[in-house]
């Protein structure tokens, strides 16, 4: 009885760490909506202007679930739950910022239908491809000998720390063209 009381209590305690980041995406997820909503009107279910919204939440998702990873692992090294949580952070990021691409192009099919012709556009499919890389790194760690670890994991933390910041470049540029600075 006494195990079974102590797993649960652990599971518990584990759930009450990470309840921020499972509530997170509601976070953002219904101010999206409601931004949808009102700035959609009767435009078509493919228009700019409802796509435009998707896409900045799906990016900010992205952003923001890269950077809760890479602080999770810089600076909670010694907790059993890190690395669990990391992974978890990083392919939320991932797969956000890769829907965040799709809706891109056809944000960009619907409009003018010349892809990857601003530097926003440029550098955002950069920070993508290096998204994947690092992931794809991430995963690579856990299969390679003891000796290539280690630089493997100097590959993935550097590669990490230079997608974030390419990754705060396309977010200042993305919201310089919809003239909000």
């Amino acid at each position: 009885m006494d195990g079974a009381k102590c797993y649960f209590s652990k599971k518990v305690k584990t759930m009450r760490r990470t309840s921020f980041f499972h509530l997170f995406p509601v976070v953002f997820l219904v101010p999206s909506g409601i931004l949808i909503a009102q700035t959609a009107g009767s435009a078509p279910l493919f228009s700019y202007t409802r796509l435009w919204p998707v896409h900045m939440v799906l990016m900010s998702l992205s952003f923001a679930h890269l950077l809760a990873g890479t602080i999770v692992s810089a600076f909670m090294k010694k907790k059993k739950w890190r690395l669990a949580l990391h992974r978890r952070l990083q392919w939320t990021g991932g797969i956000s910022g890769i829907a965040g691409l799709a809706i891109a192009l056809c944000m960009v099919s619907v409009s003018s239908g010349l892809h990857f012709r601003i530097l926003h556009s440029i550098i955002g499919l950069i920070g993508i491809v290096l998204i994947v890389s690092e992931l794809t790194a991430g995963l690579l760690i856990f299969g390679v000998s003891s000796g290539k670890k280690k630089a493997f994991r100097l590959v993935h933390r550097w590669l990490g720390r230079f997608t974030l910041a390419l990754l705060a470049v396309v977010i200042v540029s993305g919201l310089r063209i919809a003239g909000v600075f």
